[in-house]
C-alpha cells in the first residue's frame, strides 16, 4: 500500500465539516506534478531552486524533485511565531 501525502486539511469554523485532499506519496516528482503540491508559484519555485534551498535533479530533459528533498526544504523553513498567527496577527 502506498503512503498518501496530505495536501490540505480544512476545518470549517463551525467545526463540523472537514476534508482532505491526498495524492500518492512518490519518491520523485516531475515539475508539473510538483507544482500541485508546492504552495508557491512556478517562478517562486525556480527562485528557491536557484538559491540552493531546494535541490532539483535532471533525468534526461526532465527536471525532478525528490520527495525527501522537498521534506528537508520544508523542515528548513522558519517556524511561525504563534503570537503572529490568528485574527489579530495575520494568517
Amino acid at each position: 500500500m502506498r503512503k498518501k501525502l496530505l495536501i490540505s486539511k480544512h476545518q470549517e469554523p463551525d467545526g463540523e465539516r472537514q476534508h482532505q485532499v491526498q495524492i500518492p506519496r512518490k519518491p520523485a516528482y516531475r515539475l508539473a506534478e510538483f507544482l500541485h503540491i508546492y504552495p508557491g508559484s512556478r517562478s517562486k519555485l525556480f527562485e528557491v531552486i536557484a538559491a540552493g534551498r531546494l535541490i532539483a535533479r535532471k533525468e534526461g530533459a526532465s527536471t525532478i524533485i525528490l520527495h525527501d528533498e522537498y521534506e528537508e526544504y520544508l523542515r528548513s523553513l522558519p517556524k511561525v511565531d504563534p503570537k503572529t498567527v490568528g485574527p489579530e496577527g495575520g494568517e
